[in-house]
């Protein structure tokens, strides 16, 4: 349910992402660097540093590799990494040291 739930709010996003450019007549990475630049404005180094590092380093604009490439790559990552962490909780209870839980 997990996997399901994040696949699904991830598709949603995506849709609504879309669907505000279109509203807009601009491009999904128009978009894309829109939110980028007002996230800017509300996120400081000292209250989120992480997410400060992210916009610096441009891990949140548009992958480049073309308009209909980025969204799906980009939206993949949530839902990539709950499957990493089911992958590392299963292979932590093949241990034997796990069995002593």
């Amino acid at each position: 349910m997990t996997v399901s739930g994040a696949v699904r709010d991830t598709c949603r996003v995506e849709l609504d992402m879309r669907r505000a450019a279109e509203e807009a007549g601009s491009t999904l990475a128009e978009r894309e660097r829109a939110h980028a630049l007002s996230l800017r404005r509300v996120v400081t180094p000292e209250r989120f540093p992480t997410i400060a590092a992210m916009l610096d380093d441009g891990a949140m604009a548009s992958s480049g590799r073309g308009e209909e490439a980025a969204p799906a790559d980009d939206m993949s990552f949530s839902p990539e990494r709950i499957l990493d962490g089911v992958e590392t909780y299963v292979q932590s209870q093949r241990r034997p040291e796990a069995s002593t839980r």
